[in-house]
């Protein structure tokens, strides 16, 4: 597992992640503004991270550039489904971003992924997402 890359906030989780489970590079630190190991990847995974984005559009295309051209991605996300205001997820001190299905489509096509898949979370708030880079690009549309 040396070409393992995880990346996570609190440096005190970061050590006992190295220490525990015998993990080299993980690295403290905001993505898309940290030092990657390795340029490029086979898997890019993020669970409820898309939220937490300060700029979805640039983090989301750092994705696309550190996947391999037959890579995947996979993000676990929260999916609004209309639930209201009460829903327990509008968290505005933590979650910059939140999606629904198409809003996540968007994000994924306007940055050069293709979703292969959508499937329910973990958690029933959640959605994961399956995705790929589109194979080419015609003018300003990915096929």
């Amino acid at each position: 597992m040396k070409n393992v890359v995880g990346v996570e906030v609190d440096e005190r989780t970061c050590k006992f992640i190295r220490k525990h489970f015998n993990l080299l590079h993980i690295i403290s630190g905001l993505f898309p503004d940290i030092s990657l190991p390795f340029e490029k990847f086979d898997a890019v995974v993020g669970f409820d991270i898309i939220e937490h984005f300060l700029d979805p559009m640039a983090s989301m295309r750092r994705v696309t550039n550190l996947l391999n051209d037959d890579g995947i991605c996979l993000f676990q996300v929260p999916c609004y489904r209309g639930e209201g205001c009460q829903w327990k997820q509008f968290r505005p001190n933590e979650h910059i971003y939140l999606h629904n299905s198409q809003s996540i489509r968007f994000l994924f096509d306007y940055i050069g992924l293709e979703i292969t898949k959508e499937l329910p979370g973990y958690f029933p708030d959640d959605i994961f997402i399956v995705g790929r880079k589109y194979r080419r690009k015609v003018g300003n549309v990915y096929e």
